[in-house]
C-alpha cells in the first residue's frame, strides 16, 4: 500500500541535491558519475513507500527490469532488519 504523504518528487530533489546532480541530469539516460546510484536510491527508497516496480518505471522514464536491478542493488547498503517497514527511512536531513 502506497504511503499517501510520499512526496516522489522531493525525494528525487533531496537525492539530486545530495549526489550533486541536478533533476534534469537524473532523468537522462547516461550511467556515469552519481547518476545511477542516485537512481538506485530513489527506486529502493519509492518501493519501499508502496510503488510498484512498473509505476516507478513509469516515473523516472526507465525499464522495469532497470528498476528491479536498481532494488537490488542498493538493497544491501541499506539496514533490510526494517522488512515490516514499521519506521521510516531517514534519508540525508529529510524524513522520507
Amino acid at each position: 500500500m502506497k504511503n499517501p504523504d510520499f512526496d516522489f518528487m522531493k525525494l528525487i530533489e533531496i537525492t539530486c541535491k545530495d549526489f550533486g546532480i541536478t533533476t534534469d541530469e537524473f532523468f537522462t539516460k547516461f550511467r556515469y558519475g552519481n547518476l545511477p546510484l542516485a537512481r538506485q536510491v530513489v527506486c529502493y527508497l519509492m518501493k519501499r513507500n508502496g510503488y510498484k516496480n512498473y509505476e516507478i518505471a513509469y516515473i523516472l522514464q526507465i525499464k522495469p527490469s532497470s528498476v528491479s536491478k536498481n532494488i537490488q542493488s542498493v538493497s544491501y547498503s541499506f539496514d533490510l532488519n526494517d522488512r515490516a517497514n514499521k519506521i521510516n527511512i531517514s534519508y540525508g536531513k529529510a524524513n522520507i
